[in-house]
């Protein structure tokens, strides 16, 4: 399955909005994924970026199905935008001029789901029985 909602991150160039500088994300899993079917083979795994799905530039791609982890607390668990040796000032500015997003994806070596429906009155399909993970995103306003 691609990736989960996406969130905005106001830029310098929105009527109204302040530029943010972000210069924490925290991926914390509190509850291992499990599939439906138990008998599918493989890991499931999350990562946390920008525009895209498969995109791991805050939170590297890492296992949330076999026990509850937190990444984002080391070095080692950040993405190249993040990461103390490719941090601009610390943090990260996406874009001066325009709106950008985090990408969440969450993916297996089985199908995840269709996710949301065409029908917004009908809930997603999925195959995952388990599973939950709660997002930080720690920001600084730009003055």
């Amino acid at each position: 399955m691609p990736h989960g909602p996406k969130q905005r991150i106001p830029s310098k160039s929105i009527g109204g909005s302040q530029l943010r500088r972000v210069f924490a994300f925290i991926a914390d899993t509190t509850e291992a994924y499990a599939y439906a079917d138990v008998t599918v083979p493989g890991p499931i795994s999350l990562m946390v970026g920008i525009l895209a799905a498969n995109d791991e530039s805050y939170i590297k791609s890492h296992i949330v199905s076999s026990a509850p982890v937190t990444k984002g607390l080391g070095d080692a668990d950040l993405g190249s935008r993040l990461n103390r040796a490719n941090a601009v000032q610390g943090g990260d500015i996406q874009s001066w001029t325009s709106e950008n997003f985090v990408a969440v994806t969450l993916s297996g070596a089985a199908d995840l789901g269709t996710g949301p429906p065409t029908d917004p009155t009908m809930p997603p399909k999925t195959n995952l029985t388990a599973g939950s993970t709660t997002l930080y995103v720690i920001t600084e306003p730009m003055p």
